[in-house]
């Protein structure tokens, strides 16, 4: 109880990521048995496939763009962007019929909340830090990844059966209910004053995208073992999804 009590905010930003989680797998779940149920093409739905394990292994590249901005504000913007998109989805589906132009927009849409998704989870591992101290950080980071494990397991058979017994209108509506959810806990989070200095401090990061990308590749070469460890990592990621 003192635990929970003393980290409110992190169990805030727990509650955050599980219904941004619930949301990306209702919305992505709609999208899927859209193209699915209309197209009646596997190609269709390999692009789905190949978008989002594009986006997965370009995904390194967003980190000096976190870096940049105000972790709550960033995570605030995406996640209102993600509620729009929903929205925007919604009502593309209740008044246009199916044919290029309108699938070609969806996957717009749909890659758009893909690279949200992307920026949200590790923004969310850049604020941990800041909000827990180092000797409780391995526990919450643990939390942090069995909460995503878990949800990964039982979110696509649970949202099978929403479509199933909706629509998948009403699935992307509640993916947008969700998202507002999420929102409302990351506006919540307190963030103290020292913590601000430490993200806001110059130290941390460069400023220049290109400068932070080009250090992280240089550090990255430098670590030979991590290098060793992410190559192969990349190739089983591209492979679960063709």
């Amino acid at each position: 109880m003192v635990l929970k009590k003393k980290y409110l905010n992190v169990y805030k930003l727990l509650g955050g990521r599980i219904a941004t989680n619930v949301a990306d797998s209702l919305f992505y779940m709609a999208i899927l048995w859209y193209f699915k149920e209309t197209s009646h093409s596997p190609a269709m739905v390999a692009l789905l496939f190949s978008i989002e394990a594009g986006i997965d292994i370009v995904s390194f590249g967003f980190g000096p763009l976190i870096d940049s901005f105000s972790i709550k504000k960033l995570l605030a913007f995406s996640t209102i962007l993600q509620t729009l998109i929903s929205l925007v989805v919604v009502f593309i589906l209740k008044v246009a019929k199916s044919n290029i132009t309108i699938d070609v927009l969806l996957l717009l849409l749909f890659s758009a909340s893909t690279i949200l998704s992307s920026i949200i989870y590790p923004t969310e591992y850049k604020l941990l830090p800041v909000l827990v101290e180092k000797k409780d950080l391995l526990h919450f980071n643990g939390l942090f990844q069995v909460s995503y494990k878990i949800l990964d397991l039982v979110l696509d058979g649970i949202t099978t059966f929403i479509i199933a017994t909706t629509s998948i209108s009403m699935t992307i509506v509640l993916s947008a209910i969700i998202f507002g959810l999420a929102l409302f806990v990351y506006a919540k989070i307190q963030v103290n004053v020292l913590a601000k200095d430490l993200l806001q401090n110059e130290e941390y990061f460069s400023g220049s995208y290109l400068k932070d990308l080009r250090v992280g590749w240089t550090t990255l070469k430098e670590e030979k073992n991590i290098l060793k460890l992410i190559l192969p990592l990349c190739g089983q990621l591209l492979f679960w999804h063709l």
